[in-house]
Formats: structure tokens, sequence, C-alpha cells
């Protein structure tokens, strides 16, 4: 069945609803003919106001809104500029692909959210929510909700961690959503570090259960150098800093001179072609190659 005629009158009548109530709909992520997450911001009277994650129907409420963990400092929020710090897509997804992020407030009170849907191996789908808060040192918080008869329902988080860490939640075709962490150095000769886990949905409990995991077959690794040290590694990539900005610097295992590597993860190879395209255009010495993932990260960290 074609639902775009459907999705059409749904959006429509989300508009004229939602208008009604005073509220700003910042994302509706439609789910079928019929139904669809809204994530949006009620008026406030005072701040904090909350992020709200709401399931529509027959562009109508259903169930309870659920809150998101961080209000927001301020109202309405505004659509971000397209900034690789503040993205909340996958590390190399286009700039067309990644969803919009909203943010409120300024500097220390500053708060963003974002929200796109993820393809889970059972057919279905979650929601994934990030949000992101602070200006200097910004952290995020990562949560996926899944439909129920009561509304949208937390089914698992993530806060980064204090220190120098990032982290992404990614969705290869046909796997369970995977979270990737990276663990910048914090000394100058030690390598960063990426970590990844594996949300597999257990239906019977409405939650993702996270436990360290080896890569998925989908996931490569753009590799641009590989130096026998990191302090070489570390000129490698200063040589090419505008190329290589979003670029860690791991201990691949590999023997001798292939040790340590400069790499970045893609969700599938589509995302990798594209990467190493860009790569070419960026500095003609450069040489990069797209490898499995789980051949540069062959052992699994250990869950905290």
């Amino acid at each position: 069945m074609d639902f775009k005629p459907f999705v059409g009158l749904l959006l429509l009548g989300l508009a004229s609803g939602l208008a009604a109530q005073e509220r700003q709909a910042l994302e509706i992520l439609p789910l079928d003919a019929t139904t669809a997450y809204e994530l949006s911001l009620p008026v406030c009277a005072q701040a904090p106001c909350p992020f709200e994650l709401r399931l529509v129907r027959g562009g109508h409420p259903a169930g309870t809104p659920a809150a998101l963990a961080w209000p927001a400092a301020s109202t309405p929020a505004q659509p971000a500029e397209p900034d690789p710090l503040y993205s909340a897509g996958t590390p190399l997804a286009a700039a067309s692909t990644q969803p919009r992020v909203w943010i409120t407030g300024e500097e220390e009170e500053q708060v963003s959210a974002s929200a796109r849907l993820l393809p889970l191996p059972d057919g279905g789908q979650a929601l994934l929510v990030t949000q992101m808060a602070g200006f200097e040192h910004p952290k995020r918080h990562h949560a996926l909700y899944r439909v129920t008869a009561q509304g949208p329902q937390l089914a698992w988080s993530h806060d980064e961690a204090q220190g120098p860490n990032q982290s992404w939640v990614l969705a290869p075709a046909g796997e369970n959503p995977l979270l990737l962490v990276r663990d910048y150095a914090t000394q100058e000769n030690e390598p960063d570090r990426l970590v990844i886990h594996s949300l597999a949905w257990h239906a019977e409990h409405s939650t993702f259960s996270e436990t360290a995991a080896p890569p998925t077959t989908a996931l490569r690794g753009v590799i641009v150098d590989r130096q026998p040290s990191v302090a070489a590694a570390q000129a490698a990539r200063e040589q090419h800093a505008d190329c290589l900005v979003p670029y860690a610097l791991i201990d691949s295992g590999a023997p001798g001179k292939a040790r340590y590597a400069l790499v970045q993860v893609a969700e599938n190879d589509s995302e990798a072609q594209a990467e190493i395209t860009r790569l070419r255009d960026c500095a003609a010495t450069l040489r990069p190659e797209s490898v499995p993932l789980a051949q540069l990260l062959t052992t699994p960290a250990p869950t905290p």
C-alpha cells in the first residue's frame, strides 16, 4: 500500500491540532499511515521547560507523553547550524542525512535535542533521541524509545562519562543498534580507544540490554594511515589536520610498522566509500582504504 497520501493527511492533521495546543512541534516522525512520534516543547510559564516525546494517532495525542532527561533552559528552540561537534547522526553520515538538531539556551545553559527512527532486526522501529548540554565541553545523552499502548516508553539510555569521550548510536542494516564510544587519549603517547556495545531488544521486558561485543560485519573502518608509533601517527594526523579532525588514533594490534592506525567508523560500505572520495578530494597525498572494523578492534572491552 502507498502510505504517502495517508502520511500527508496525518501531518496536516498534526499541524492544525498542535497549533491549537500552543506547543512547538520540533519533529514529527511517522511510524505508519496514522501514527507518529512527535518531539515538541510545550509552552511553559517559567524555565526549565521539558522537551516531550508524544505518540500521535490520527492527529491526536495518544497515551502519556514522556519527558526527556534534560529540559530546555528557555523557549522556543531554534534549529542549529550544521556543525560536526553538535551533529546527532553517525560519525561519517552525510550532512543531508543527519537529523535536525534543535537548540535552546546559550553557552553553559545550552541544551539541544534531536530525534530519528532506527530500524530493528525484528522489523520494528525504535526512536533514538540524542540530547547535548553544555558549551565548552558538551556532553550527550542518548535514549531509545518503543511504542506502547500507554505512549512512548524509555527502553535504554546512555550518558557520556566525564572526561574526553564522545559517543554515537549506529544502526547497521539487519543488526541490533550499536553504541560506539570513543575515549580520547589523555596523555601524549597514548592511543585513543574505540569501544562497541550491542543493544539487543527484549520484548518480554520492553528493554534493550547493553553488552560489549565485537564489531558487526557491516561496520567499516576507514583508514588513512598506519604508523609504527603513537608519535608518528600523531604527526601524520597533524600534517593533514584539515582533513582528519574527527579521526581516532588506535592501537590496531597489527605487528611492526602498521600497529597504530588513523581510523574513523562508517556504519556501512556506502558511508565508507563516500568518505574515501572526500579524503582523496581533500588531499591528493592521502591513500585511504576501507576494511571491516572487526580487523581493527579484535578484543572488545569489558562491560563497565
